[in-house]
């Protein structure tokens, strides 16, 4: 969707005829392609599972990766990233094509035990997982048919979590965000070594690079009146360079206004859970934690507009372009939903 005609535009799959039943979605660009601006869009799929699987998830989710040049209406499959220890992928955040992290929301994938996780604080049971693509030689794989074979290495980069849902890109390079799924709460982390032992499965995909083992430290946490789902992070395209307090950098945290409802809503077709979307910046004293953040509620929809939000994004608007509407720091606000039929795009002030 660019952000000057906020037209949207299909992609159409190359190479790829499986289900497509995405979940949390990363976009990152592709620092190898020198003739087109290109990304890698990195999805997690839940696909059916097999009818005869012994296993008690109904599906057999996993992470694929595309390839897409801007400006082009297609999206090349390239390989997909699967182990068992992705058990409930939700949110995916991508370091390169060949290595994500996944958040697992549950440790249940269904039955009483997947809602006493939901109700009950105490259940701190889920994690975020590390997975990286290596060439099969490094697991004492050989090729198949002069094909080079490939494994997936995977370790939980933090764990004792409740309901990890969204997971995105911090501030800096070496920050993340984790979201809860069953309150207005982001945990900050950022990336530090592990020595953990991996596991491998076999994989039929591509890989270059092999990456250390890697865990999440936490660090602190923001938390906000409502349901949150995928975190974001607004970087200010246009601060004064003469005044600090005009950057207008912060989190944009999407949630629901009627979250208790969604249990009698969310398999109606008509049911509206309403939006919520947050706007997060660091306050005056951050290391005191009673000003560390300062929050306002940035947009509000009843679910006439869009009936629910799973994330949102701000888009920076040029201050010298809105000279004629009074000046100020303004944005396009991109929200869109899980359930929702369209996504939405309002002019906001910062």
């Amino acid at each position: 969707i660019p952000s000057q005609t906020r037209k949207s535009t299909r992609l159409a799959f190359e190479n790829f005829n499986d289900p497509f039943i995405t979940h949390g979605i990363d976009v990152i660009p592709d620092s190898s392609s020198s003739s087109s601006p290109a990304v890698f869009i990195v999805a997690v799929n839940h696909i059916p599972g097999s009818p005869s699987s012994t296993e008690k998830c109904p599906l057999a989710s996993r992470i694929d990766v595309f390839s897409h040049t801007l400006g082009t209406s297609t999206a090349r499959f390239l390989h997909t990233i699967t182990h068992p220890l992705i058990r409930t992928p939700n949110d995916v955040y991508a370091v390169s094509e060949n290595e994500v992290y996944v958040t697992n929301d549950r440790w249940y994938a269904e039955g009483l035990m997947r809602t006493v996780e939901t109700m009950w604080p105490g259940a701190r049971w889920s994690d975020v997982v590390h997975a990286t693509r290596v060439p099969a030689a490094a697991a004492g794989k050989n090729d198949r048919q002069g094909e080079e074979q490939f494994v997936v290495e995977a370790s939980i980069a933090v764990d004792k979590l409740q309901n990890p849902n969204g997971i995105g890109h911090g501030r800096t390079a070496d920050e993340i965000m984790v979201a809860s799924a069953v309150g207005g709460r982001v945990w900050l982390g950022s990336f530090s070594a592990s020595s953990s032992t991996t596991s491998s499965s076999s994989s039929s995909a591509s890989s270059n690079q092999k990456h250390t083992p890697t865990t999440i430290q936490i660090n602190g946490t923001i938390e906000v009146p409502s349901t949150i789902d995928n975190p974001s992070w607004y970087q200010d395209p246009y601060p004064s360079s003469s005044s600090s307090s005009d950057d207008a950098s912060g989190f944009i945290l999407a949630g629901l206004k009627r979250a208790v409802n969604l249990g009698s809503t969310a398999a109606d077709p008509h049911g509206r859970e309403g939006v919520m979307v947050w706007y997060v910046k660091p306050g005056p004293h951050p290391h005191t934690p009673a000003s560390q953040w300062e929050s306002r509620l940035l947009w509000e929809d009843d679910g006439g507009l869009i009936r629910n939000a799973a994330t949102a994004v701000l888009v920076g608007i040029d201050p010298a372009k809105e000279t004629a509407a009074g000046g100020g720091k303004r944005a396009w606000l991109f929200v869109t939903g899980f359930s929702s039929e369209n996504a939405v795009a309002v002019k906001v002030d910062l």
